[in-house]
């Protein structure tokens, strides 16, 4: 669950509810309070059991019991979450869970054996989402036996899309380009493929087309935001694919082309 306007898993108001094994980053695209996983509601919310989840990035906390009553998080892992790495309310039940946040928690509730209880600092194999050791704590630092990746195998997909742009051209205030899927998996339908377009390093408009984009089938983009004049003499102009990151790929280093364009 990622990019969402709000939150990426959202119990309100539910009752007896199972959150497990999922990942919830980078939420809060909107106007919505952008937790990753919020836990509970006011009345009748109750008895939410969230187990063996990670939520990084995000725009406000990884995980939030949200006056939801007799809420339990179990063998969680917070990262980088931009407002607090957990939330609680007094009677929510915290144990086992690793954050790693300048704000650790706002509120207490019934914490035990978390990491903030722990002597020492939580410190990952890795902080890459593409890597297999990703949010894995470092070995023999007190830290292995607790969070989301206890006696979980966590699977990431090694096919993914990977957009690149393999040609651009403009002429008469419309710039246009060549949009490859070199990776292993489609880009689904209902998905925007979205460039932008640059002039000496300055954003100056926008294409875009709807998805599926087959591995290994290109797509022609044009302008959809507004033809820009560039003016006399010699530019760079850029196309920059999924400039604004709303498509998972294998590689996100390699979105942009560049070409020295020169005008009478």
């Amino acid at each position: 669950m990622h990019h969402n306007s709000d939150d990426g898993i959202d119990t309100w108001r539910s009752v007896n509810t199972y959150v497990g094994y999922n990942i919830a980053h980078t939420n809060g695209d909107g106007d919505g309070d952008g937790n990753g996983i919020k836990a509970g509601g006011i009345y009748p919310g109750a008895n939410a059991i969230v187990d063996h989840n990670i939520a990084y990035s995000n725009r406000a906390r990884g995980f939030a019991s949200n006056s939801g009553d007799n809420v339990k998080f179990i063998h969680n892992t917070s990262w980088n979450n931009k407002m607090a790495a957990f939330s609680f309310d007094s009677d929510t039940i915290a144990s086992k869970n690793i954050g790693v946040a300048k704000v650790m928690k706002l509120g207490a509730g019934i914490e035990q054996d978390n990491s903030w209880q722990r002597a020492g600092s939580v410190a990952f194999i890795s902080t890459d989402s593409n890597s297999v050791d990703f949010l894995k704590p470092t070995i023999n630092e007190g830290f292995e036996d607790i969070g989301a990746l206890v006696n979980a195998e966590v699977y990431r997909s090694v096919t993914t899309p990977d957009l690149v742009v393999t040609q651009i051209t403009y002429a008469n205030g419309v710039f246009t380009s060549v949009v490859k899927n070199q990776g292993t998996v489609d880009v689904p339908s209902g998905i925007t493929i979205g460039v932008g377009y640059f002039v000496d390093g300055q954003w100056k408009t926008w294409g875009a087309v709807w998805g599926p984009l087959a591995a290994g089938e290109s797509v022609t983009i044009g302008t959809k935001g507004g033809s820009y004049a560039i003016p006399s003499g010699t530019h760079s102009i850029s196309a920059y694919t999924d400039d604004t990151n709303k498509i998972s790929e294998s590689d996100e280093n390699n979105n942009k082309l560049s070409k020295t364009l020169t005008l009478p």
